[in-house]
């Protein structure tokens, strides 16, 4: 029994060298990759300090939402049970419809320099905040056609 657990880890431990070795690799190419950099930019700055540079700091990005996750926040919030009013009718199912869709913000963010200045899920929030301050200013139920 011992024999086979020493096996086990002798051979994660392996692994985990292997990862490390790859990742000091990588590591030092991308130093020298800073290097050639640094380098290039005095040639055309001699009086550059690249070393003074801050890096960007990291994006923060929305949490992905699972389907059904928008509806969900939104029923939530509203204190409504979701089951009490939404009726899923295979018939209006897209033939050809997507499982999962996918948008990715990142050219927005690096050729435009834009971010959210709110989170998805607080969005759906004050969207539904609005929604019912307009049914409470305005209480005629309109009616709602298929």
């Amino acid at each position: 029994m011992s024999a086979l657990i020493m096996s086990t880890l002798r051979d994660k431990r392996l692994e985990v060298a292997d990862a490390i070795e790859r990742l000091e690799r990588q590591v030092d190419q991308h130093r020298a990759d800073l290097a050639h950099l640094e380098a290039t930019m005095r040639l055309f700055d001699p009086n550059v300090e690249p070393e003074t540079f801050q890096p960007t700091p990291p994006r923060r990005r929305n949490d992905w939402f699972r389907p059904g996750e928008c509806r969900r926040i939104t029923f939530d919030h509203a204190g409504l049970d979701m089951e009490k009013f939404v009726v899923i009718d295979p018939a209006f199912y897209r033939p050809a419809e997507l499982d999962i869709l996918l948008g990715d913000s990142a050219k927005a963010w690096d050729k435009l320099g834009w971010e959210p200045q709110i989170a998805l899920d607080q969005l759906i929030r004050e969207m539904v905040d609005a929604d019912l301050a307009r049914v409470q200013s305005d209480p005629q139920p309109q009616e709602v056609t298929r």
